[in-house]
């Protein structure tokens, strides 16, 4: 991006994928150790008083948490990364265990 004389901002389509924006909050949530992403959107939602779907919310944030995880598992291990697979093993062990 350019306001004609300079770079004012980059995009970066690597990830950009169209479909349910609660996979955005589960990204967020799953790599997140300090901020809970979920918590920050539910409040913000109830306090603007925005109408959206929140059908099986809990299900689909689970199960793309899970989906996020899988991939980094495969990441860390092509990577031989050890510590990465530890905790992202772990991270997902504590999605599983969260009923």
């Amino acid at each position: 991006m350019s306001d004609g004389q300079r770079v004012t901002g980059v995009l970066d389509w690597a990830e950009s994928r169209l479909g349910d924006y609660v996979y955005d909050i589960a990204y967020l949530e799953f790599w997140s150790e300090d901020v809970c992403y979920k918590q920050q959107w539910q409040d913000w939602v109830r306090d603007q008083e925005i109408r959206l779907s929140l059908v099986n919310f809990e299900e689909r944030l689970r199960c793309y948490m899970l989906h996020i995880g899988l991939e980094g598992l495969a990441i860390a291990a092509i990577q031989d990364d050890r510590a990465d697979y530890a905790w992202i093993k772990a991270r997902l062990q504590a999605i599983l265990d969260t009923r």
